[in-house]
């Protein structure tokens, strides 16, 4: 029913079609049927700001298609027999989309709120981008799991004075997430302290566990603490693709990591995922909580906001951190008498 509704609206041009889902619906898997069930003369451009979220989408896509990964400028140019081009926000010119200016090309956005917050701060090209599509009239088929109702009103505002789009918006779900955790606990300042308790408790559960730290300093002291005992991957800016590579080689059992993480990059089984510092933005909590259970196995979120999900009280904070002082030094005895 979704693919025959997007089939039908994209046969309206030019159209703009918000789709909006929970983080791990598997918005890009319904891009890829959307492809596969398209006439086989149409081309989609997709454009993703995360190279990584590019490389592995490319990669999934090539198993069906043909597909072209552009990741320099000398890769820009125009095949008839390409059923879709990857690409970033930065690398599309005017001479790249005016080969496409009389075909039947839709241009997909994906992790749309990401035009608008960077594209105002430090990757001004992004918005620029934005703009430059809509000059030309394509199809655009906008995909995010969190966006602001002002930044809907204002860009469809912006369609109806300066363009003849029509504007959809497909809804399943915004700003929530597709899996519930179990468990939310909450530590104002004053219990902080307990997080990294309950971490190591959750590693002697055999859990996998997923930390956000606000800097990469943060990483580091983190990692060094954890790795004398368990098998730890981090992630930090500049970091994601080697990121990729080593995540296919080892199976951490705690994964720690900057904001970086918070999108696109597909993760293991994650049991219990903890934010050790206030994110003021409230669509980037919710993508790092819903880091956890993506394949819909049980998940904890440990946060030090208060969350806009339903959280657990402090005194069951407190009862449950206690009996991680009672059971830790257990589990630590128990690991220093495991043979080697």
């Amino acid at each position: 029913m979704l693919l025959m509704s997007l089939n039908l609206l994209l046969n309206i041009n030019p159209i703009v079609i918000f789709f909006i889902a929970p983080p791990a619906y598997g918005k890009t898997s319904k891009l890829i049927e959307l492809v596969e069930e398209s006439r086989g003369f149409e081309q989609f451009i997709y454009v993703s700001p995360l190279r990584v979220l590019a490389d592995e989408f490319s990669e999934r896509l090539s198993l069906k298609f043909r597909v072209e990964n552009i990741r320099c400028f000398k890769d820009l140019h125009f095949c008839t027999d390409v059923k879709v081009y990857v690409i970033t926000p930065e690398l599309i010119n005017d001479d790249f989309l005016m080969k496409f200016k009389n075909s039947s090309t839709t241009i997909v956005l994906d992790e749309f709120h990401l035009f608008n917050e960077w594209g105002e701060s430090f990757r001004p090209k992004m918005w620029v981008t934005l703009i430059d599509l809509l000059s030309y009239n394509f199809s655009l088929l906008l995909l995010s799991a969190t966006i602001e109702q002002k930044l809907l009103d204002d860009f469809t505002k912006m369609l109806n004075l300066t363009s003849d789009y029509q504007v959809f918006k497909l809804d399943l779900g915004n700003y929530q997430l597709k899996h519930k955790p179990e468990y939310v606990f909450y530590y104002p300042g004053y219990l902080k302290n307990l997080m990294l308790e309950n971490v190591e408790f959750e590693l002697h559960k055999n859990k996998n566990v997923l930390i956000f730290c606000q800097y990469r300093n943060e990483v580091r002291a983190l990692e060094k603490k954890f790795k004398q005992k368990w098998r730890v991957l981090t992630c930090v800016g500049g970091e994601t693709l080697a990121f990729v590579d080593n995540l296919k080689k080892y199976k951490p059992q705690i994964i720690i990591s900057t904001i970086v993480l918070s999108h696109g990059v597909n993760l293991p089984r994650i049991d219990a995922v903890f934010i050790n510092y206030s994110v003021k933005q409230k669509n980037m909590l919710l993508q790092m909580a819903a880091r956890g259970g993506r394949q819909g196995e049980p998940f904890n979120i440990h946060i030090v906001d208060k969350f806009y999900l339903k959280n657990e009280s402090i005194f069951s904070l407190i009862i449950h951190s206690l009996k991680v002082r009672v059971l830790n030094p257990f589990y630590n005895l128990k690991f220093k008498i495991q043979p080697s």
